[in-house]
């Protein structure tokens, strides 16, 4: 689902109030809709908002433990094709991070372009996208992410090691209860091997360790009943992966839209009831950065399914402020999980 409906909102609001597009001229979805691939790996051109969202924890040779996070996000401006190089067809957005896990440091950074001149640019052929000195390029089996900004960066290799599953029904992700344009196409592949380097300051280290993937395109929605979301990536050490997500509802009430899915070791997927999930937090932290208060301690039971985790983060200021694209903010970091088994993985909190 990820942290794009705010982002865009404001994108959307500058464009529009130039007249450089109409919100109609994009394809909206419907529950009629799904995830077709490998196509959609590709840059799909009629929708108005799409990314391509990777989190891991690797580790270096030494086991000097790192997390990080690529994202690229896909904006469109107009189905309208302008003569002029200078025109934005599309906006091109970047947020990457790495967390060091040793030091305690967290490096962030984001970026925004048009494209002019070929300065960023993605294929609907093939996964092929370029942000200025940043790419990322494979197919569903294998994967290659490459980005050099400021004082850090990353270089590397992912290899699927689970299928690609379908979010919601067929990959149509509703994410607002009644709406049935407030959705998303959205697949996963929530374990991939991933080996290459990360750069910090003037060290490099070669790193290996576990990737989760995210691809969801939209048209966007009125986003004003959303208040945020907690979302959960995990990957534990019995092979099994698990995703939460809890839509929080301006109101104070969950959605009946949020979701969970367990993946077993072989890769097959099954859609849990989000109703017969516990989901409790603790302990919160305060950004000295925005004055946000996020729940950084996290109890998750599914009693009908007998797993009880503790979701702890391995770093407590791993909130991203956007000032150079989205001007918004959020908390996503690495996490480790302790209880009935153990494991790494991410999670994401926006709206607080």
């Amino acid at each position: 689902m990820k942290n794009f409906i705010h982002c865009t909102l404001f994108l959307i609001f500058l464009l529009a109030s130039n007249n450089l597009f109409s919100s109609d001229s994009f394809k909206i979805l419907s529950p009629s809709d799904y995830v077709k691939l490998p196509q959609d790996l590709f840059s799909k051109k009629d929708f108005k908002s799409q990314w391509w969202y990777f989190t891991g924890n690797v580790k270096d040779e030494k086991g000097r433990d790192f997390g990080y996070q690529f994202t690229i996000f896909e904006v469109g401006v107009s189905k309208k094709i302008f003569k002029s190089k200078f025109a934005p067809n599309r906006l091109y957005i970047l947020h990457m991070a790495i967390s060091d896990l040793k030091n305690m440091n967290y490096f962030f950074t984001d970026d925004t372009d048009r494209g002019s001149f070929g300065s960023s640019y993605s294929s609907s052929d093939n996964l092929s996208i370029k942000l200025k000195n940043c790419s990322l390029n494979g197919d569903l089996d294998k994967m290659n992410i490459r980005c050099f900004k400021d004082n850090f960066g990353i270089d590397l290799q992912l290899l699927a090691e689970k299928k690609a599953i379908l979010n919601g029904k067929n990959g149509y992700s509703n994410k607002l209860k009644g709406c049935l344009s407030c959705a998303s196409l959205y697949f996963s592949i929530t374990r991939m091997s991933t080996r290459g380097t990360l750069k910090i300051d003037n060290s490099s280290f070669t790193v290996n360790g576990t990737s989760w993937f995210d691809r969801e395109i939209n048209s966007d929605y009125d986003a004003k009943l959303i208040k945020g979301w907690d979302w959960f990536s995990i990957q534990l050490e019995n092979g099994y992966d698990l995703m939460i997500y809890r839509i929080r509802r301006t109101d104070g009430a969950i959605d009946n839209s949020s979701y969970a899915v367990l993946i077993d070791k072989d890769g097959n997927s099954e859609e849990l009831d989000f109703g017969q999930i516990k989901l409790s937090s603790s302990s919160l932290w305060r950004s000295k950065k925005t004055g946000a208060k996020y729940p950084l301690i996290w109890d998750i039971e599914i009693p009908f399914k007998n797993i009880k985790l503790k979701v702890k983060p391995l770093l407590e200021n791993q909130e991203f402020v956007s000032i150079r694209s989205t001007f918004n903010y959020y908390w996503e970091g690495s996490v480790k999980i302790e209880g009935t088994v153990s494991g790494k993985g991410y999670l994401e909190m926006t709206g607080y």
